[in-house]
């Protein structure tokens, strides 16, 4: 299986249950998690997210079944300069971008042109819409929810790249399943859906050719991702396609 959204790195809020990559992946593998995508939380927070990239280039080396995500801001000046720095030298897989911690809109030029390079250089970009419920949230520092109705538009607008919705949950899966499905560069993260057979709902209104397995770990329990799983009744074919082939489609160097 690929896990398409996790995490390595030191939430300030709580104590995660691992923030090291050995950490991870010990909890990766008794679930059979072959490969895992990994974004460092560091990233969400300093004022240069370059470092973090740095950081976590450095945590992964020997480990090639984490495979590094850069977070980038385009409303830095330097962002195009720390995206082929993280191609060239650390062969990243992907870009993830958290509009909302980073006080951005998608709709802006920056935004546009960052998600206009990235689909140049071929590699897709994982929109993280939450990393936890806003309910949870310290109470001076209030982040709201990316709106799934921008990660959209923005995939409308730029259909040269692949775009993930990291973190969308059911309910906003399945009020845009129109618009997903007429979008051949959309992608749904299902770490979130976490409604009663969710996963089943959604692979009825949409299909299996759009879902990438995630566990939001280490936010999440790994082991509900895989309750999700084997609520669905998947057949062996859509199990293989959510947990492995859509990964290996999107992300072309896993």
């Amino acid at each position: 299986m690929i896990d398409v959204n996790t995490y390595i790195g030191h939430w300030p809020f709580r104590r995660l249950p691992a923030t090291t990559p050995d950490e991870l992946w010990d909890l990766l593998q008794v679930y059979g998690i072959e490969r895992a995508l990994v974004s460092p939380i560091e990233g969400i927070f300093y004022e240069e997210p370059q470092i973090a990239n740095e950081m976590l280039a450095s945590f992964l080396d020997g480990k090639p079944e984490l495979l590094q995500v850069a977070v980038l801001n385009p409303t830095l000046a330097n962002w195009e300069r720390s995206l082929h720095q993280c191609c060239e030298k650390y062969h990243i897989v992907a870009v993830k971008l958290h509009p909302n911690y980073h006080t951005y809109r998608l709709e802006d030029s920056p935004a546009c042109d960052l998600l206009s390079a990235v689909g140049d250089v071929g590699l897709p970009v994982i929109i993280q819409l939450r990393v936890n419920d806003t309910r949870s949230h310290h109470p001076l520092m209030q982040v709201p929810d990316v709106p799934a109705a921008d990660v959209i538009a923005a995939a409308e607008k730029t259909q040269q790249v692949n775009i993930v919705l990291g973190g969308i949950k059911w309910g906003e899966a399945d009020g845009n399943v129109e618009k997903i499905t007429a979008l051949p560069n959309l992608w749904l993260d299902i770490s979130q859906m976490e409604t009663m057979d969710g996963l089943r709902r959604i692979i009825d209104a949409c299909g299996t050719g759009r879902l990438l397995f995630g566990t939001h770990a280490p936010f999440f329990y790994i082991r509900s991702a895989i309750i999700k799983l084997d609520e669905a009744q998947l057949s062996d074919e859509e199990h293989e396609c959510i947990t492995k082939q859509n990964g290996e489609r999107i992300f072309c160097r896993v």
